[in-house]
């Protein structure tokens, strides 16, 4: 995980460096056992649910955002439900564009809780990509935003395209899309 979340030169550069220093070991048996010890590194991090439960956030995110700067309050609902899984969805009335009440599910999330992860986990890189904090002091109060990078994949498609590894997938909500019950 570590290794792919560095960008293409970093990560030639770490095999090139590796492949130097074992090209010193004289010994097969210790270069077997180096080898071996990277191996379970790398088993170790990918069972760790706490980098899986990262890493679907990161993923879910891309999907919906791409590496767009982003308000914590933009975020759509099924980033949100991750961050804030104890979130309620509430039940409201709206008028459809022909004038008829519909009764709206939507996600009300508790703003402190997924601004709190955010910022715990700001520069935190897990399964290629890494969030951003962008604080923009133009303002009387300081706007914050936020950007997930990838260092492994240049693009994938947004919105409906996408579907999502979501546990928490709800009928009609992906990427913002709300769910009507008539």
């Amino acid at each position: 995980m570590f290794f792919r979340s560095m960008s293409e030169p970093e990560q030639r550069h770490i095999v090139s460096a590796f492949a130097f220093e074992l090209g010193k070991v004289e010994t097969e048996a210790v270069r077997k056992r180096m080898l071996g010890h990277l191996e379970r590194i790398a088993e170790i991090k990918a069972s760790d649910p706490k980098r899986k439960e990262i890493q679907e956030i990161y993923e879910t995110w891309w999907g919906c955002h791409g590496n767009e700067e982003i308000k914590a309050t933009e975020l759509s609902d099924e980033v949100k439900v991750l961050l804030d899984p104890k979130a309620p969805f509430v039940e409201t009335d709206t008028l459809s564009e022909h004038g008829d009440v519909l009764r709206v599910k939507k996600l009300n999330a508790n703003r402190q809780r997924i601004t709190g992860w955010l910022q715990r986990h700001k520069g935190t890189r897990v399964a290629g990509y890494w969030l951003e904090e962008i604080k923009n002091k133009d303002y009387s109060r300081s706007k914050t935003t936020y950007r997930l990078h990838s260092t492994v994949l240049d693009s994938l498609p947004k919105g409906d395209e996408v579907k999502s590894k979501s546990r928490y997938m709800f009928e009609g909500i992906h990427c913002g899309v709300e769910n009507v019950a008539r």
